[in-house]
């Protein structure tokens, strides 16, 4: 079906209905990681501060989730896999007639078109259950950082109630800044909340580290105009040697 469809575009180089995803299938999983490393630690876990047990409440909460939705979607790539199996073995014995199949409510289905739905699932989950150990993976590296920052033991919930009242002094602190800083500057409130994430300091990967604001707390939005217009350039290397030309005749 798919080799049909390429085909009436002008595309001629697959034998076979499943070549093109074939092909591909190995970049789709290596580029499946929704959530970088980078998003775990600093967009994620880093929303609540320098409170630890804060840190580690949210991160559990998200880790939970993940763990939960690839346990699910291991479970049911075992499950597809050995329908496959079966239906593959029908299909040896030539059985083409139609099949009732109740789970999801009655429906008729050929089996081997219903062969080809479930390895189509199946392609699906491999990609997906990638992103999800991705994200475990990056998870479990910020609980154990977290737990060693923590003097080797893991928050309790509570150091996490004892940590409530400045907590919510910081939270609503910051959000009554950054609701001045929008209405001064017009630049969302939302926006200045992230730029708050990014300069915060990373727990894992010093590299990470990243300064936007000035030493006010405000954006050079001249600076920031330049820089926009610098990464249009074609690749870095080229967007670096300027940089450092600018630099060089005291732009900072």
């Amino acid at each position: 079906m798919i080799k049909e469809e390429l085909e009436k575009f002008g595309f001629f180089t697959y034998k076979h209905a499943n070549e093109k995803f074939n092909e591909l299938k190995e970049q789709f999983m290596e580029m499946s990681q929704l959530k970088s490393d980078y998003d775990i630690e600093k967009m994620t876990i880093r929303k609540e501060g320098n409170f630890i047990a804060h840190n580690f409440h949210f991160l559990m909460r998200q880790y939970s989730l993940a763990l939960s939705e690839a346990r699910r979607m291991l479970l049911e790539k075992e499950e597809t896999e050995r329908k496959i199996l079966e239906l593959q073995e029908d299909l040896k014995n030539d059985v083409k007639k139609k099949i009732i199949y109740t789970r999801e409510g009655k429906q008729e289905e050929y089996t081997d078109i219903y062969l080809r739905k479930l390895i189509n699932r199946l392609d699906g989950l491999e990609i997906s259950i990638v992103n999800k150990i991705m994200s475990i993976r990056g998870f479990e590296a910020c609980r154990l950082a977290l737990i060693e920052l923590n003097g080797g033991t893991p928050p309790t919930n509570k150091q996490y109630q004892d940590e409530e009242p400045k907590y919510w002094e910081w939270f609503l602190t910051k959000k009554a800044l950054q609701q001045s800083k929008q209405r001064l500057t017009g630049i969302e409130e939302g926006v200045w909340d992230n730029i708050d994430y990014l300069e915060s300091k990373p727990i894992i990967n010093d590299n990470f580290q990243r300064k936007v604001l000035t030493d006010k707390g405000m954006i050079n939005l001249d600076k920031a105009n330049a820089d926009i217009e610098l990464r249009k350039l074609t690749n870095n290397k080229e967007y670096n040697n300027i940089t450092k030309k600018l630099i060089s005749n005291g732009f900072k």
